[in-house]
């Protein structure tokens, strides 16, 4: 299913609840309802919509990273990556820790858990996974620097 990137739905959300009832204005200026509008019915290039997968087969991904405890990166051959939002925040989890995946099949799916141990301790928690988007390697550095200077402030 295609849908809107992230920052197109905050934009839009933002100008509804901060849309009050639009007087007329001796400008030409539109309305935030107007921009609303004209954003909602504009076409987007292709390059604005994203590609959402409920499963990824195992043989595509070669490793798995943690960026925190919403997101893990999937990383395959040919450059190919995955993010996967988890369903819920997985507050535990951190880098460094060894991740277990429980599905059932040759498929990781969005109904599949993943759990963490750190090094010999036991299951120190247990999420849901999310749906997976493929994305570029650059849009998965970015994410990772985002986030990397995020934790510093």
């Amino acid at each position: 299913m295609k849908i809107y990137r992230w920052l197109g739905t905050l934009l839009a959300w933002w100008v509804l609840t901060t849309a009050h009832a639009a007087e007329p204005s001796e400008t030409d200026e539109p309305t935030k309802a107007q921009r609303l509008e004209a954003i909602l019915t504009e076409a987007l290039p292709e390059s604005e919509y994203r590609e959402m997968s409920r499963c990824l087969w195992t043989t595509n991904y070669r490793t798995v990273e943690v960026l925190n405890d919403r997101y893990l990166i999937f990383r395959g051959s040919k450059q190919r990556v995955w993010i996967n939002r988890l369903r819920n925040r997985c507050h535990g989890l951190r880098k460094n820790q060894v991740l277990i995946f429980e599905r059932s099949g040759m498929r990781l799916c969005s109904t599949d858990t993943v759990s963490s141990s750190s090094f010999g301790f036991g299951i120190t928690v247990r999420c849901m996974l999310g749906e997976f988007e493929e994305i570029d390697e650059l849009r998965a550095d970015a994410l990772e620097e985002a986030l990397r200077k995020a934790r510093r402030s």
